[in-house]
């Protein structure tokens, strides 16, 4: 799994995140509306179905820390650890740190996260996935918030929407 980068274009354009990012979140189910509230409002006490959980309160020396309990453990690839988020920019709503990258186009190194047992991130069938994310400049082109590749992405139109794709049927949400 690739947080902040379009991986399966990293040979083009990889559309790299521009921006913070939160209390990135992965359930393998469908949260109910309590749930999704509970989320949104920092209160979810229940770990189950998590399977990633990425606070970046906890990092250090370039690992971003799982909280989910399953160990799926993040590298920092090109970025400090973790960058200070400019001033101003909204905080989160849970407070804590945050992760922010460049966003460089097409000039490398580009700044993302990369979790190597990503093939038991390929979730068939029921998906959450929640995040806080604050989007700076885009330059007029699409930004890639996460990819987990053969299974989905999620990147932001230069206008703010949003496309879901599942890269194995090749189907796009928007």
């Amino acid at each position: 799994m690739y947080l902040g980068i379009l991986w399966t274009q990293r040979n083009g354009n990889a559309d790299p995140w521009s921006g913070n990012i939160d209390d990135f979140s992965v359930w393998d189910k469908g949260l109910t509306q309590e749930q999704i509230k509970q989320v949104y409002t920092g209160n979810m006490q229940s770990k189950e179905n998590l399977v990633l959980q990425l606070t970046f309160d906890n990092d250090s020396d370039g690992k971003v820390i799982d909280s989910s309990g399953n160990f799926y453990d993040g590298k920092l690839i090109n970025s400090n650890n973790p960058p200070l988020p400019p001033d101003p920019i909204p905080a989160s709503p849970s407070g804590g740190n945050n992760i922010q990258f460049s966003g460089n186009k097409f000039s490398e190194p580009w700044e993302y996260i990369k979790i190597d047992k990503s093939s038991s991130l390929e979730i068939e069938g029921e998906i959450t996935i929640s995040s806080w994310i604050y989007r700076l400049n885009a330059q007029s082109d699409w930004r890639n918030l996460y990819d987990i590749p053969g299974a989905h992405l999620l990147e932001f139109s230069p206008t703010g929407g949003f496309d879901w794709r599942a890269e194995n049927n090749n189907i796009d949400f928007n």
